[in-house]
Formats: C-alpha cells, structure tokens, sequence
C-alpha cells in the first residue's frame, strides 16, 4: 500500500510524521481518540505537495469528493490512515512515558 492521494486526478504523497500528529493534537501525552477532521488536518501537513491549497480548501475538497482515496490503485483508505495515526500516537506516549521514568 501507499501513502498517497488523489487531488484532482493527480496523486500526491503524503506521510504521517510525529510532528505532525503532536501538531494537531497536542505535545503532552496524547489521551484524545482523532476525529475524522484531526485525520485531514494531519494528512494535509503531511503532503509532499500541498498545490497552493488551505487546510480549508483541502477539506472543502474532500467533501465534494475531488480529493480522494483509492484501495485498487494501491493507496490506504482513510479507515488505515486513522489506524496509522493510532499506531503513531500509541508510540508518542510510550517515549513520553519513557522520558518520565529515566528523569
């Protein structure tokens, strides 16, 4: 599978980095479950190309259905996005609480 999406036909990586996910959902340890909107916000910062777009007009985009996903030509669907950034957010908190208990 691969981290891309399609934005009007074209596709376009993107990666779900650590900076990102702390971006939009906090620098202390992380106990909020990501909403659907916290999975755009993380996916758009994380676009190789962003194409001159908002986060807004990214969003707007998806709705309308220009920005896209497609299991079939290989590109994870946003139900394993969500289980990507789950997976990222559970490693955040073990190095925090590893942190804690080394000082």
């Amino acid at each position: 599978m691969i981290q891309e999406i399609f934005i009007e036909g074209e596709r376009v990586r993107y990666s779900i980095l650590e900076k990102h996910v702390i971006a939009v959902l906090g620098q202390v340890y992380i106990y909020k479950v990501p909403t659907f909107e916290d999975l755009l916000h993380i996916v758009f910062l994380g676009l190789v190309d962003k194409k001159g777009l908002t986060f807004e007009m990214f969003r707007n985009m998806y709705n309308t259905g220009v920005v896209y996903t497609n299991k079939r030509k290989g590109q994870y669907s946003f139900f394993d996005v969500r289980a990507m950034v789950r997976h990222r957010i559970k490693e955040i908190n073990h190095r925090k609480k590893l942190s804690k208990v080394k000082k």
